[in-house]
């Protein structure tokens, strides 16, 4: 292949290839820009990521690149990078069966918290959990059924809970392996028109999945050096349980504490998602889409915030003016978390607190 050019996009004609059966010359083509791309791609990478997936390469024989914790990708978790016809499709993927007996046993110790990293991920993404008979003697697979195939903004947690417990179950049987992927598509005319700019753009979709693949993998954070002027950080443990799992109905309450993740984006243009169901503690009537608001972060106060209500489902975001953005960007790093405390003074005035949060 072509390794000694640079990486300039994804044309089209990379992703037309692969619809040409048995024309090996436009694979070839295909997949030599597709090994420019991963090289780029991984050299762009955060070094938190670079440290869950050292390894990158392209599958040949599946004709994926890749990006992954171990030498050989389905040895461990990976993430897989697929250029077809009609989209560029991001995968991450687990199906070594000592893994997924891992990963299952660490989802179902806290269903919760997995429930919550998909459903941040955004409703673009989807999860796929198969059934595979197993010959442990021949290492071979034969699928058998989907257990789990859906939208993550359409799973039910009650569902959810029950098929995970169904494929920890089965997984840890000799006849069955349960592989989990958690995918995106995006049309590939779109990834075409962004030349180079492809890369953030991917980089962005690898660094939403960073919190996910640790869970996963049952790998911690790495810890990064604070400055010393850094306000004090609260640990999970420091917020009361109830405040964070309230409300049921939040145009009720007076104040609630919600945990965010801070995505690379959220931190370089200064927002903060809560979600649908905070909206109605902020919004002044039926048709409000703002709402403004006092922030405190530090010993800092700024009365020039607002609460927006998204559409289509209503989502709140909190929007930091360019004052309490770079406070975000110096106090936090991708993937942390902050608490958001937000307590209704009146009427007219709502007073919102951050902090950070270990």
């Amino acid at each position: 292949m072509v390794t000694n050019k640079s990486f300039n996009g994804l044309s089209m004609p990379v992703f037309t290839a692969f619809g040409w059966a048995g024309e090996e010359n436009a694979i070839n083509f295909a997949l030599s820009h597709m090994e420019l791309f991963i090289n780029s791609l991984h050299a762009s990478l955060s070094r938190e990521a670079q440290s869950i997936f050292p390894y990158w390469g392209i599958d040949k024989e599946a004709k994926i690149a890749y990006i992954s914790a171990e030498e050989q990708p389905e040895e461990g978790l990976y993430i897989s990078l697929a250029a077809r016809p009609l989209s560029l499709e991001i995968n991450l993927s687990l199906k070594e069966k000592a893994s997924l007996n891992k990963a299952y046993k660490m989802i179902t110790t806290d269903l919760d918290a997995f429930f919550k990293l998909l459903n941040e991920l955004g409703p673009d993404w989807q999860i796929h959990l198969q059934q595979v008979e197993y010959d442990p003697e021949a290492e071979e697979t034969t699928f058998y059924q989907d257990l789990l195939k859906s939208k993550i903004s359409e799973l039910n947690l009650e569902e959810t809970v029950h098929i995970i417990a169904r494929a920890e179950y089965l997984n840890e049987e000799d006849k069955w392996v349960i592989p989990c992927n958690i995918f995106r598509r995006s049309e590939s005319e779109k990834i075409a028109s962004m030349g180079y700019k492809v890369i953030d753009h991917i980089v962005g979709q690898i660094s939403s999945l960073i919190p996910l693949a640790q869970f996963i993998s049952g790998k911690k954070r790495r810890k990064k050096r604070k400055p010393s002027d850094k306000p004090k950080q609260k640990s999970v443990g420091d917020v009361e349980e109830t405040a964070i799992r309230q409300p049921a109905d939040s145009a009720e309450l007076e104040k609630f504490v919600y945990v965010s993740h801070l995505l690379p984006l959220h931190i370089r243009r200064g927002f903060i998602n809560l979600t649908p169901k905070h909206w109605p503690f902020f919004a002044v009537n039926a048709r409000s889409e703002t709402r403004l608001v006092t922030l405190k972060f530090g010993d800092q106060i700024d009365d020039e915030c607002t609460v927006w209500r998204l559409s289509p489902n209503d989502q709140a975001r909190l929007v930091v003016s360019s004052k309490a953005q770079r406070w975000l960007d110096l106090n936090f790093e991708p993937n942390d978390s902050i608490q958001v405390t937000a307590v209704k003074l009146s009427n007219k005035q709502i007073e919102i607190t951050l902090e950070p949060i270990s």
